[in-house]
């Protein structure tokens, strides 16, 4: 049931919605999150645009762009769960009007081709989701979908050059194959004749030869969407492919790869069930609870919100309604960890749901803080399996800045071991290696910042130049991730050495 309060408060800013108040609509649509539940609000905001977006006739390209800007600003702002969602739930109307057969005067499926091409020229996500939507419409090759590829080609097309030329070439050569072997009539039309030459111009990165080609105010609204996101936040773009999105519902969601996670304690641990009154779990949880030493009530509630949880925001209400306090309250952030590190594969799950309550307050980065220091004084204690895990969990809390990379500085440079010395290897490579420039330098910034972090910051500064740079010959490290290790190495070189060089001048 729609909570009608917060529809009629939504709709009214959305009706106002302009690039001339997007700050101000922005902003107060960023204190409802505040107030009210995460998913209500991603619920009612997303049911309101896509009914505002997507209707039978063609929605002006103006008006698509500035909704779309308002979904990356609170991306960057409130959380990556917001564009997760509303990208869900345009790509399950995108599978659903694609198997209506609509007429080709009916615009709906049109209109989602053209919000999710904004989406993706807004830096959403990647270019793998909309090559799999582009050879999904390939499949019928009908009147309809060669208009929809028209529209994906005609708005992003060169940026799909730019990201992965290699993918186009290859989207190129199967149309024109598919183009080839058609039935004389669709070989005939005009629109398939028309998207062949826009193609062509494409691959030869010709913008002369489409027509109306402007992007003005598209690279426009992208400047602008900058002085919205507010210092230090960044979109976070999603690495998702399509099948992923349409089966969210059995798989789990983006922010919980492999869905079932409560499932991977052990070999013979069936995917638990949650029972249908609240506050209650099944035998099945209730039993690995017990297995996995939760021997307390509150230990036993907060493993069980975890493993029964819907999703991070889902665990996130749930355990925040449990109103614990004191050393209970920090029992939620040692269970997370633990669970983390239980985990046969990593499960990128409980470290969203950590960074989450690091935003939250500062209390629980506190927390996770003095939890991992303890964990990081007893690494050989750990299995390659958990030390990989938590590895893997920290590059994510240091990216997202949840945790500072300085949380290592407890750490004996000058006496690694084996084991210290592949974790410090992972979490440096995760960082170093990950996709956004941006994000990766600002992990160091901080530590560059301070006097009494000195040691600790020419300690990394050697770490990565010993035990990174110069294993590069060695094989270990990827050819394609090479180059650009090199380089980001040199980056973060001066990132750190930035305090010294300000101090002799």
């Amino acid at each position: 049931m729609r909570d009608y309060h917060l529809l009629y408060l939504i709709s009214g800013l959305l009706n106002r919605l302009a690039e001339s108040n997007m700050h101000n609509i922005a902003s107060q649509i960023e204190n409802l999150y505040m107030n009210n539940s995460r998913n209500d609000m991603n619920e009612t905001l997303t049911s309101l645009i896509t009914e505002s977006l997507v209707s039978e006739v063609i929605t002006p390209e103006r008006l698509l762009m500035e909704h779309v800007i308002l979904i990356i600003i609170l991306h960057a702002n409130v959380g990556t769960e917001v564009g997760a969602h509303f990208l869900q739930c345009v790509v399950k109307k995108f599978d659903e009007f694609l198997d209506a057969n609509h007429e080709v005067e009916n615009k709906k499926l049109d209109n989602v081709v053209n919000i999710i091409s904004q989406l993706y020229n807004f830096k959403l996500f990647d270019a793998k989701l909309l090559y799999d939507i582009l050879y999904k419409l390939t499949k019928k090759f009908e009147e309809k979908h060669v208009e929809c590829i028209l529209h994906i080609l005609r708005s992003v097309g060169f940026t799909l050059r730019k990201d992965d030329p290699l993918a186009l070439k290859n989207f190129i050569l199967d149309i024109q194959k598919q183009a080839a072997h058609a039935s004389n009539e669709t070989k005939d039309n005009p629109r398939v004749k028309f998207m062949l030459d826009i193609l062509l111009a494409i691959k030869n990165n010709n913008v002369t030869k489409i027509p109306n080609y402007d992007t003005s105010y598209s690279e426009h609204l992208k400047k602008v969407m900058k002085g919205f996101i507010r210092k230090g936040n960044y979109v976070t773009q999603l690495n998702i492919s399509l099948e992923d999105l349409i089966k969210a519902d059995e798989r789990g969601r983006w922010w919980v790869v492999g869905s079932a996670w409560a499932g991977n304690f052990s070999e013979n641990t069936e995917k638990v069930e949650k029972t249908g009154t609240t506050g209650d779990f099944s035998e099945k949880l209730l039993a690995l609870a017990q297995k996995q030493r939760m021997n307390t009530d509150t230990r036993r509630n907060i493993f069980c919100i975890l493993m029964s949880a819907e999703d991070y925001l889902d665990a996130f209400e749930k355990l925040l309604r449990l109103g614990l306090k004191n050393q209970q309250e920090r029992e939620i952030i040692n269970i997370i960890l633990h669970c983390c590190l239980q985990e046969k594969q990593y499960n990128p799950y409980y470290a969203v749901l950590a960074q989450k309550f690091c935003e939250y307050d500062r209390k629980y980065q506190m927390t996770i803080k003095c939890s991992i220091w303890d964990k990081l004084k007893s690494l050989g204690e750990h299995s390659g399996n958990q030390l990989s895990n938590l590895a893997k969990m920290l590059t994510y809390l240091f990216i997202e800045k949840g945790l500072p990379i300085s949380t290592l500085k407890i750490m004996e440079f000058s006496e690694l071991d084996k084991v210290t010395l592949r974790f410090m290897r992972q979490i440096l490579l995760g960082i170093l290696l990950h996709k956004d420039n941006e994000a990766c330098l600002s992990v160091f910034e901080k530590v560059a910042q301070s006097d009494k972090l000195k040691l600790f910051r020419e300690s990394l500064r050697l770490f990565i130049h010993h035990f990174l740079l110069r294993n590069l010959k060695s094989g270990s490290i990827l050819e394609e991730h090479k180059s650009l290790l090199e380089t980001r190495a040199k980056l973060v070189e001066k990132v750190l050495v930035s305090k010294e060089n300000k101090v002799k001048f």
